[in-house]
């Protein structure tokens, strides 16, 4: 018995991926070959209506001038004989007439004459007992001693005289038309066999796009919930060895017992802190993702918030030493909805202050816009950080990304705070960039916030600027 090597997740999300690529050709080929099929189908019954009517238009008309030449004989008191084959082919389209037979009220044969005298009776079996309407077409088979003979027939009653009533009934050999459906109707299927291939190996590419997104999305995922579970680890493992320590205190008291166990209970409140600031924030992904979500727009005047929200981080950024300035008119028009647009401020000054060295200074731009084709707002906290560079700018909205880890983890971020900051602002259908200012590098920020800049402004050299356009509605 051999030892059947087992299948990792690895292996089973690569075979999911697989399959799922494999269901998206089959399903993208099917769909353009049905209607590829309908196409050729339609193409082809199409071009048999046209053709075929045209033929039988032109055997009523072939019908009609015999019928009104045999009038006129019986009208000169011309004795009906037999007409020559030639003197009624169908010159227009170059089918020979094949047959005609004038036929009395009593079955007698008139007069006639056909292309082919031994299939006289097949072809008075066709028509025998047909009283024909006028305009009236139908549609014959000759079973010939080589191949069948398809035939397109016509009938007109015809009165010579008062007691004399006769049947003119001719018909057109239209078999060259029918072998030519039938080499089209080859012709189309190989190529919808030839354009099915193709469609095949496109589909296959074009899924082969479409799962890329789908790739990276559940990439992202398995590195958000790996990220998750090591930001959620980490202070639950130093929770618990503190209350380790706590109970080796308990159990073997000493003279540093009170203040160690002091220390010990701040750093367990400042980790449960932490963990739950991180739960909130992944409840708060969590719903963004869902939809769930709901904003209040509406006009209001934005530097009263931004006042407020300055107020309520003074006390952190006085704990080093950074002051926090802010430039806006007495008055800026805003429309969106405040709550979430002060939870945004709230975010990049968080920021701003976590990555700015102590006695930094942070200046906070509100102003209007007055663009070509409509009007917006502006936010823009600058920092005075050290900057990332610029191959890393472009990820510091993304879930748990850090551009320090070690600095990170000092600061008090777990990278989530951009991630929020970019949904508000994509829910405003706005615009966040980030750029880096100085000779630190290029532009960026890590972190929950990060360092990037803008131009010189009058601020200190390094550090970044967050700029927020959000538009305005039109008057």
């Amino acid at each position: 018995m051999t030892d059947r090597k087992p299948l990792s997740i690895s292996d089973g999300r690569k075979d999911l991926f697989r399959r799922t690529h494999y269901r998206l050709t089959l399903l993208y080929t099917g769909l353009i070959t049905l209607f590829l099929a309908l196409f050729i189908a339609v193409i082809y019954f199409l071009l048999h209506y046209l053709i075929m009517s045209e033929q039988a238009s032109d055997l009523r008309e072939l019908l009609r001038q015999q019928t009104d030449q045999l009038r006129s004989d019986w009208s000169d008191n011309r004795k009906i004989d037999r007409f020559d084959l030639d003197s009624l082919r169908f010159r227009k389209s170059g089918n020979e007439l094949f047959f005609y037979y004038l036929i009395g009220e009593d079955g007698s044969i008139l007069a006639g004459s056909e292309a082919a005298p031994s299939l006289r009776e097949n072809i008075l079996a066709l028509v025998s007992g047909w009283t024909p309407k006028p305009g009236s077409i139908r549609n014959g088979t000759l079973e010939g001693a080589t191949s069948a003979v398809r035939l397109m027939m016509a009938g007109e009653a015809i009165n010579l005289g008062p007691d004399v009533g006769a049947t003119l009934y001719v018909g057109l050999n239209v078999t060259s038309r029918y072998r030519t459906f039938q080499l089209m109707l080859l012709a189309l299927i190989g190529l919808a066999a030839a354009f099915s291939l193709i469609a095949y190996w496109t589909a296959r590419y074009m899924s082969g796009k479409a799962m890329i997104p789908i790739k990276q999305s559940y990439s992202r995922q398995k590195r958000f919930l790996a990220d998750a579970s090591h930001e959620l680890r980490t202070p639950l493992s130093v929770m618990l060895s503190s209350i380790d320590s706590i109970r080796m205190e308990t159990r073997e008291p000493s003279e540093e017992s009170p203040e160690y166990t002091e220390r010990t209970l701040e750093g367990m409140r400042n980790e449960v802190k932490r963990m739950s600031a991180m739960v909130s924030d992944l409840l708060m992904i969590a719903r963004t993702d869902s939809g769930d979500v709901q904003l209040d727009r509406r006009k209001f005047d934005l530097r009263p918030w931004a006042e407020r929200t300055i107020r309520s981080m003074e006390l952190l950024s006085a704990a080093k030493g950074i002051a926090i300035e802010l430039e806006a008119p007495p008055s800026v028009p805003a429309y969106g909805d405040p709550d979430k647009l002060t939870q945004l401020l709230y975010i990049l000054l968080d920021n701003a202050i976590k990555y700015s060295p102590e006695g930094g200074r942070i200046v906070v731009e509100l102003d209007p816009l007055a663009m070509s084709r409509r009007r917006m707002f502006r936010i823009a906290v600058t920092d005075s950080g050290a900057g990332i560079p610029d191959d890393e700018a472009q990820r510091i909205f993304d879930r748990f990304y850090r551009s320090d880890q070690a600095r990170a983890r000092e600061a008090g971020g777990h990278g989530l705070g951009l991630s929020i900051a970019k949904w508000i602002v994509d829910a405003h259908q706005g615009r966040i960039s980030v750029v880096a200012r100085g000779s630190a590098g290029g532009s960026g920020a890590g972190g929950d916030g990060g360092t990037g800049g803008g131009g010189d402004r009058g601020h200190s050299r390094g550090g970044s600027t967050f700029e927020v356009r959000l538009p305005l509605p039109q008057d």
